[in-house]
């Protein structure tokens, strides 16, 4: 299986564990961490991430904030 370290952007824990499924599903190893708010989506954006999936919507933070402050840092 090919390792990959994914940031889940999701505010449902079921969610999240459905992405990891979905992931090792298409032979991949996921290391995956969940946040749900801006603050620990900047605390756990790192460079080596592999991929980033976010949630469209959330409570407090949106998909397209979390797209905005990955550029901002690229």
């Amino acid at each position: 299986m090919n390792a990959l370290r994914v940031l889940i952007v999701e505010d449902r824990p079921s969610d999240a564990e459905r992405w990891s499924i979905r992931l090792r599903r298409a032979g991949f190893e996921p290391e995956w961490t969940r946040v749900e708010t801006q603050a620990e989506y900047l605390a756990h954006l790192d460079p080596i991430i592999d991929i980033i999936l976010a949630d469209y919507n959330l409570p407090e933070f949106s998909g397209l904030e979390a797209l905005r402050l990955l550029q901002e840092r690229a």
